[in-house]
């Protein structure tokens, strides 16, 4: 676990001291630890915890969330044409198909928001699905019940402000308030529904299903969600089931986009993924990288196992780890292994045998050494060195 501590502004008795927050645990998903050797603060104030049971390099923040900062192999490229929006927080159709073709396909989940009332759409091949709190969106219902030898059905259509019922003939035998299509909407029968058969000497059999139409808008209309608009027809389509959406509607994705650098480079998170990935525009086209929380670090000569002692960072993000391979009772064993901002790997430099290190803004490494002296008064005292790095 990790523990995080506000400092107070002044002193406190045991009883009355803040305690810590505790994040953290042991597993493996992000905001997992298993066997942390090490941390480190950045200097943007990501927690960069060296894992010796999961092997990785893991980036958190004060609260424990994972922090999506280390870049996987590239994704692909997309024109500059498909950037557009990416200011506004829209991704556009045509930047979603370049995550299509590169196997990666970003969730198409939009919420329109009307007042209190918020209509969740999900698109796939065959159409826009629209529900209500989890509820379909139907103007007509299919009841069936499980009467032997066959099974009784019974329609049910809105119409107005009632929902008219009528049997497998098409024959209306009572209407019933609309205000219960909330019920029908749910897969349940209404009380109302269950009243009016009763008085047609109509008994249902349980169990009983209610299956209704739903509501699903064509796929063209996904052009107007990425571009942040109510679709068209979505007005029309909640009318036919006694809704009026308001023209104060707003159309939000579930797909985030954070401004980096405006015109330049973007982050976008697919909550439902879960993914986040950077795009630069980079002469004209946009590198897309996935951003993860956490990287394996370098292994050792031969892909020997390495364990891990001190995890360290200076001003432009560069991240240096020390271990040794084997038992590290040989000098050679020891490596300071050097890694980009980006969790690339970078550069190692062995024989650096040391039971711990830091580094400062400035790149110089400290290590605490094996090797001892004698102080003032014979006394036995730690060697501390200090490692420059090389200027070219």
């Amino acid at each position: 676990m990790l523990e995080v501590l506000t400092l107070p502004s002044s002193p406190a008795t045991d009883s009355q001291a803040v305690a810590a927050v505790i994040v953290g645990g042991q597993g493996s998903r992000p905001g997992l630890f298993n066997g942390p050797a090490a941390l480190i603060v950045t200097s943007d104030g990501r927690v960069l915890v060296l894992e010796q049971g999961n092997s990785r390099i893991q980036a958190v923040d004060v609260n424990g969330n994972p922090v999506y900062c280390f870049s996987r192999p590239s994704v692909g490229s997309a024109p500059a044409s498909a950037l557009s929006g990416l200011d506004q927080g829209l991704v556009s159709t045509s930047l979603r198909s370049v995550f299509s073709d590169a196997g990666c396909p970003l969730s198409s989940l939009w919420r329109v928001q009307d007042g209190s009332n918020i209509y969740q759409l999900a698109a796939s091949s065959s159409g826009i699905t629209v529900t209500w709190s989890g509820s379909a969106l139907s103007n007509t219902w299919t009841i069936t019940d499980s009467s032997t030898p066959s099974a009784q059905v019974f329609t049910c259509t809105l119409d107005g402000a009632n929902i008219d019922v009528a049997n497998s003939s098409g024959v209306t035998l009572f209407s019933v308030p609309a205000a219960d299509l909330s019920t029908l909407n749910s897969g349940a029968v209404a009380a109302d529904i269950y009243s009016g058969l009763s008085t047609q000497s109509i008994t249902l059999v349980a169990p009983v299903s209610v299956t209704g139409n739903g509501l699903s808008l064509s796929s063209s209309d996904v052009d107007s969600l990425c571009q942040g608009q109510v679709p068209p027809d979505l007005a029309s389509s909640l009318s036919a089931r006694g809704i009026t959406l308001s023209n104060s509607a707003t159309v939000s994705s579930n797909i985030t986009v954070q401004v980096n650098t405006a015109g330049s480079q973007w982050t976008i998170t697919d909550p439902a993924g879960p993914s986040t990935y950077q795009i630069t525009n980079q002469s004209g086209a946009g590198a897309i990288v996935q951003l993860v929380p956490f990287v394996p670090p370098h292994p050792g000569p031969g892909k020997a196992a390495m364990t891990y002692k001190s995890i360290g960072t200076e001003l432009k993000g560069y991240i240096y780890t020390l271990g040794y391979t084997g038992d590290g009772t040989a000098v050679t064993d020891f490596l300071l292994d050097i890694y980009q901002p980006d969790g690339q790997f970078l550069a190692r430099t062995g024989g650096m045998n040391a039971g711990r290190m830091t580094v400062d803004m400035w790149r110089n490494v400290f290590t605490l050494n094996f090797e001892s002296f004698l102080g003032p008064g014979d006394r036995t005292e730690p060697s501390v060195s200090t490692w420059t790095p090389s200027t070219y």
